[in-house]
């Protein structure tokens, strides 16, 4: 019997509140998909644990998810991943605890880690609908900042896969203000993928110091 690509993925604990329930997201992708998706954005953001930014990426909120033919791919190539797109969509609500000091405007670094987070759930959505486990380190994040966010807002964020080929992952994310549907911010995430996870290529990098 074949290994199952997918197996590191479902040792991951199952994602509490918000994403308990994923019969309530949106889109085409299968309830076990967006199961495994959230399993993975749930341990990512470090959730029940003090890894960095927990307190701001446990509001995280999947709502929807799609996959489908990249605009100009080939028709009916639904086995290759370069051919399709995943999109994601998230509600995140502003907390006191993404602010700036002194302010009501959500932290740069704290929309960077959002970015950071959902363009790599946009990616699992895709390699998991493909039966595929991708992972990869981050190579570059780059993050506009259009208009403040501020506090009483929720976010709306929408990542979407750009590129799926070789070593190369990449995907970008707009962050709007759900109320009124106003461009916030927008990011595009670049990583390569790596043998082992993040943890081989942290000991990797090590090894080179």
């Amino acid at each position: 019997m074949s290994p199952d690509p997918l197996a590191r993925l479902r040792t991951l604990p199952k994602a509490g509140h918000p994403n308990e329930d994923v019969s309530t997201v949106r889109g085409n992708c299968t309830d076990d998909v967006n199961q495994l998706n959230v399993n993975a954005l749930a341990y990512y953001a470090g959730a029940g644990t003090n890894v960095f930014g927990n307190e701001q990426a446990r509001h995280i909120q999947l709502v929807e998810a799609n996959v489908r033919r990249r605009r100009g791919g080939p028709p009916g190539a639904w086995a290759e991943a370069h051919a399709l797109e995943a999109e994601t969509i998230y509600d995140v609500p502003v907390h006191d605890e993404m602010l700036n000091r002194g302010g009501h405007t959500v932290s740069g670094a704290c929309v960077a880690h959002f970015i950071d987070i959902c363009t790599c759930s946009a990616l699992y959505a895709l390699g998991c609908t493909l039966n595929q486990d991708i992972e990869g380190a981050s190579q570059a994040l780059e993050v506009k900042y259009h208009a403040p966010a501020l506090l009483g807002m929720t976010l709306r964020i929408v990542a979407t896969t750009l590129t799926i080929r070789g070593r190369v992952l990449t995907a970008r994310a707009e962050v709007y203000d759900k109320a009124t549907g106003k461009l916030l911010f927008s990011g595009v995430h670049t990583m390569t993928t790596t043998k082992g996870g993040h943890q081989a290529a942290a000991q990797r990098a090590a090894s080179r110091l």
